[in-house]
């Protein structure tokens, strides 16, 4: 089967890492919403348990950056996600990160429709999402945001995507906490990607942009399958740039370049919330 085809390759890998004279014996895992992904996820952890690693692993579905966020602050020797990147649902495979958040190159997706199998360890699993929350409130200024979005939500809203990923309503939830008028594309999440291929581009954008273009929508925020990217759509419906984004994060944080701008690229939510903030600084005619 498929999927045994994909834990063989990660036992290959945890093997690997244990003959290597490490610092820290921790891997942290995490998994999406893929129908296998939370069996593959336990299986992993019941392998690198016998292989003497200690294992964290989340509680539930949970967007990629949340899990390399916490692969960082546990001191993992590495991150473990059980996902199938921006493919069709039906697929599973890995993504490799390193504590410091910096991905491996080293990807293997499998298609997988075996059934799911029952959890086999004795595991209590960590809710991640609370400790992601409390980095967020520090690098955003929430407080900021919510001030301009209770002053300006009778004419303003935004317009939420998260393509039925791992994002389901954290932004949404995000949002509506602080004062704004939020709604979801389509009226509600769901587990099928809504029958997309969960990945950003031109074409995929389109309901987002024309919903925004034809409603009181000052932003439209797209996330992709995992959270690992964002797409950012202005009040007029049109889709901005990657590098206009980029621009625009890297102008806002003076100091950050290199890495550090590149680790919030990765990161569908932080970077589309950044881009709120400026917004709320500077007015919704700064995407123009």
């Amino acid at each position: 089967q498929n999927e045994n085809i994909l834990l063989e390759k990660i036992k290959e890998l945890i093997l690997l890492i244990q003959k290597k004279d490490n610092t820290t014996n921790l891997i942290t895992i995490g998994y999406d919403i893929r129908k296998n992904s939370k069996s593959l996820a336990f299986e992993s952890a019941t392998t690198a348990l016998k292989c003497g690693f200690e294992v964290n692993i989340s509680d539930q579905p949970i967007p990629t950056p949340i899990l390399k966020y916490n692969a960082i602050t546990s001191n993992s020797l590495m991150g473990l996600m059980i996902t199938g990147g921006d493919l069709d649902k039906n697929w599973n495979g890995y993504k490799l990160y390193y504590p410091s958040l910096i991905p491996l190159n080293d990807e293997t997706i499998i298609n997988s429709n075996s059934q799911n199998v029952q959890d086999k360890i004795n595991i209590i699993p960590q809710n991640y999402i609370n400790e992601y929350n409390a980095y967020l409130k520090k690098i955003i200024n929430l407080e900021l945001i919510g001030k301009y979005g209770k002053s300006h939500q009778p004419t303003e809203s935004i317009l939420i995507d998260s393509m039925g990923g791992c994002g389901k309503t954290f932004m949404e939830d995000i949002l509506i906490e602080h004062g704004w008028r939020v709604q979801t594309i389509f009226g509600s999440p769901l587990d099928t990607f809504y029958e997309r291929i969960p990945t950003i581009n031109d074409e995929q954008i389109k309901p987002l942009s024309y919903n925004v273009s034809v409603t009181d929508a000052i932003l439209g925020i797209m996330l992709n399958g995992d959270c690992s990217e964002c797409g950012i759509v202005n009040y007029d419906g049109k889709f901005i740039s990657k590098n206009k984004i980029s621009d625009l994060i890297k102008n806002y944080y003076k100091t950050i370049e290199g890495e550090q701008l590149k680790l919030i690229m990765e990161d569908g939510i932080l970077s589309s919330l950044i881009i709120l903030e400026i917004i709320c600084v500077y007015g919704k005619n700064i995407l123009d």
